[in-house]
């Protein structure tokens, strides 16, 4: 019996029940010809803890179990986040990274958030040049922010919401100059930053 799959079925359910057992041997053999020896072996295995009952399984139950067999075989690498610098990994990271000497001088400097953003992206620590960006990323900031404010109290509207974008970068800010003396974000926090940055809120401390 050429037919590895039916070949095992047959030493428990006997033959195939069929009234042209060459032409359901011929169809078979086409239907599976792609599978492997292995995959035709797990399909058999399937086969054998699932059928019920003593007769040969159908065609129908031989191919899912093929189907299936083929399906457990291949290697299901998960799929890259879309945004990796917004995982809880990378926040986790940046987070760790910016409790050291240059997070301690970012926070007394005013230009924290930059350096973790930094960190968030990149994994790691900015080198020399890579410091003045962050310096200027945040002054640049405070600059724009303080003439922002200034329209803002003329009443314009779009003024007022870059106003309150401002107003949380301030807020996480000061979190990370916590965050840089040791405190750990809880799962609330991250979660909270995670769903919508711009209206982050401190929790649990003042900031």
């Amino acid at each position: 019996m050429a037919n590895h799959l039916v070949a095992r079925l047959a030493v428990m359910y006997g033959k195939p029940d069929t009234d042209d057992p060459k032409a359901w041997f011929d169809e078979m053999d086409n239907l599976v010809k792609n599978y492997s020896r292995s995959e035709l072996d797990k399909a058999a295995d399937i086969v054998l803890r699932t059928h019920r009952g003593n007769r040969f399984p159908s065609v129908s139950e031989l191919l899912t179990a093929c189907a299936d067999a083929r399906e457990m075989g291949i290697d299901h690498k998960p799929t890259p986040p879309k945004y990796p610098e917004w995982t809880p990994e990378a926040i986790a990271k940046a987070d760790e990274l910016i409790r050291s000497g240059l997070g301690k001088r970012a926070a007394e400097e005013g230009w924290v958030f930059a350096l973790h953003t930094f960190c968030r992206k990149h994994r790691r620590l900015p080198m020399d040049r890579e410091i003045g960006a962050c310096i200027a990323e945040a002054k640049a900031f405070d600059e724009a922010y303080a003439r922002n404010s200034i329209e803002k109290e003329k009443g314009s509207r779009l003024h007022a919401a870059l106003n309150d974008l401002g107003d949380s970068m301030l807020r996480m800010r000061a979190f990370l100059g916590e965050v840089v003396h040791g405190r750990v974000r809880s799962d609330a926090e991250l979660r909270a930053y995670l769903n919508d940055p711009k209206s982050f809120q401190v929790r649990g401390r003042a900031a």
